[in-house]
């Protein structure tokens, strides 16, 4: 499952690569109240880092074995607080490791 964003710079960056360290940050949701959901603010949201360097612009947006690892966990993330009514454990350490 792709997480998707606008491109950094259409296609003019298309083919290039580099070495990053990639970290995504979630903005947890967690219930209040009446069921509704509120956004936590930034100092209260965990990263989710990936364990390979590699990003590469695509005509279409990023690729590469950081991208497909972040946007991996993300999804897993955002599934696993759906699922436990908007509480997350992404980046705390105990999600499985990113294969190599």
């Amino acid at each position: 499952t792709p997480l998707v964003g606008p491109h950094p710079g259409d296609a003019k960056l298309a083919g290039i690569s580099l070495e990053v360290d990639l970290a995504v940050r979630l903005a947890a949701e967690t219930r209040k109240k009446g069921d509704a959901r509120i956004r936590r603010r930034a100092g209260k949201t965990r990263a989710i880092e990936s364990n390979r360097p590699g990003l590469l612009f695509t005509h279409r947006g990023y690729s590469g074995p950081a991208v497909l690892d972040a946007s991996h966990m993300a999804v897993l993330a955002m599934e696993e607080a759906r699922s436990n009514g908007g509480e997350s454990t992404a980046g705390d350490g105990t999600e499985p490791p990113l294969l190599p």
